[in-house]
């Protein structure tokens, strides 16, 4: 099976991104990127009866669905293949059909993700119809209906697109930690070549980190809908996603190359204590032949310096800049958290 070049919405960017000379991200804004602004603003126009905060709230929600499809592209043309091909270079020959699978997955199966994910947004609309309709949501087959029942049927495809992203991202580092790593001692990140896949989890993380701006329309809904509890475990839930992404891969990268590293080390002791036997029997044998004790007592040398570097190099796949955004991709998370809990106290 073919492994195709693109998802279905890097497709429709370039295509309009190429036919027009425009960057990709103005090209979603024309295309995929402009149906929740056009559902969003044709609501507004015809709805009656709404709250501003409810017209807040769902302005920042849809300049989230917005932008998430220049997101998917960005990770299907440049994050996603830049790990492949760092991946590439400290792994065998096994990992070419691992990473074909990978991108399959990714770029031909959002589809199963849509249908396992999508279905909520439907449902929670459904739940929550009484207080959709001190919004301005008509009765069934208004048009105010009618064009918000398009806009969650647009929230459910969109936001299925970013968790198929984040899908792929546990699946990746997943699929890596089984696969035969090299450690590189003398890697330039430090952290024996291993540096690229914090970066991979923490882009990602970023990325997913722009979900936080659903957290007002979230807590909004909790407050006049239905379903308070389910709400707020929701945002949770997200919360420990948004930190999983991060943790679990790099300890998962990191329980490998350790494995990997302790199986290295054995084998180097394994050829030093043999060695050194060897050396003993060569200073009983040859009294007036230095050569091969000089020749076995150099080898000696570089296998314990090897062993040295082996043992002393960091594994855990975290440098200071990965850590630095990591800690700013659960600002915004955190910063709307206390908005919702500690503002209305305040004021």
């Amino acid at each position: 099976m073919s492994v195709p070049d693109r998802i279905w919405v890097s497709n429709l960017i370039d295509a309009v991104a190429t036919r027009w000379a425009m960057p990709p991200i103005i090209a979603n804004l024309v295309t995929i990127g402009a149906v929740p602004i056009i559902l969003t603003v044709l609501y507004f126009n015809v709805a009656s009866g709404y709250t501003w905060t409810f017209l807040l709230t769902h302005s920042l929600l849809t300049c989230l669905l917005s932008g998430i499809c220049y997101l998917v592209w960005y990770y299907d043309q440049k994050v996603l293949p830049k790990f492949i091909s760092d991946v590439e270079r400290i792994t065998g020959p096994e990992w070419q059909s691992v990473s074909n699978g990978l991108v399959r997955f990714y770029r031909a199966d959002w589809w199963k993700t849509t249908i396992g994910y999508g279905i909520l947004s439907p449902i929670a609309f459904a739940a929550n119809f009484g207080f959709y309709q001190t919004q301005g949501v008509g009765e069934i087959g208004t048009l105010s209906f009618t064009i918000y029942m398009l806009y969650a049927l647009c929230t459910s495809l969109i936001s299925s697109l970013g968790i198929h992203l984040i899908l792929t991202t546990l699946i990746a580092v997943s699929r890596v930690s089984k696969t035969d790593l090299q450690i590189d001692p003398l890697h330039v990140d430090g952290l024996g070549g291993l540096g690229f896949i914090g970066e991979f989890c923490v882009s990602t993380m970023a990325i997913a980190s722009f979900g936080a701006l659903s957290f007002p329309y979230a807590f909004q809904l909790a407050t006049g809908g239905s379903f308070e509890s389910v709400v707020y475990m929701g945002v949770g839930l997200y919360l420990v996603i948004l930190v999983g992404i991060f943790v679990y891969p790099t300890i998962q990268a990191n329980r490998q190359a350790e494995e990997k590293r302790a199986s290295k080390l054995e084998e180097l002791r394994c050829r030093i204590n043999q060695l050194e036997a060897e050396l003993e029997q060569v200073e009983n044998t040859a009294e007036e032949s230095t050569g091969p004790l000089v020749k076995k007592e150099m080898e000696l040398q570089r296998l314990r310096e090897k062993y040295n570097e082996h043992q002393s190099v960091r594994l855990y796949p975290l440098s200071i800049g990965v850590i630095v955004r990591f800690a700013g991709s659960v600002l915004l998370p955190l910063m709307f958290l206390l908005l919702e809990f500690y503002l209305p106290t305040v004021l």
